[in-house]
């Protein structure tokens, strides 16, 4: 029981770093760099669909040699997919 707490006090921790990671440079992006997030969403379109996928955000951080671990790129998507329908459309992108 002890490993077991342990385990899931790590993973929590690991967790909430990883948002306010995330947080820090969503802000930096939408707040310094002045991102028009109508044309960063239709740049991760690209089958123009109007809405995106998971697999939208692997092949847009493929092109750019990115390759995160699979489980950050699905953080990352639920973190904008707020109606848990498996799409983010543009509303919930901005």
């Amino acid at each position: 029981m002890p490993h077991t707490r342990e385990t899931l006090s790590k993973f929590i921790r690991q967790f909430v770093e990883c948002e306010i990671s995330y947080e820090h440079i969503r802000q930096k992006v939408m707040n310094k760099l002045a991102v028009n997030p109508a044309l960063a969403f239709n740049c991760l379109d690209l089958s123009d669909k109007g809405h995106l996928v998971l697999d939208d955000l692997n092949q847009f951080l493929s092109t750019m040699n990115l390759y995160p671990a699979k489980k950050n790129i699905e953080l990352v998507f639920e973190r904008f997919d707020k109606e848990d329908r498996g799409i983010v459309e543009l509303v919930e992108f901005e």
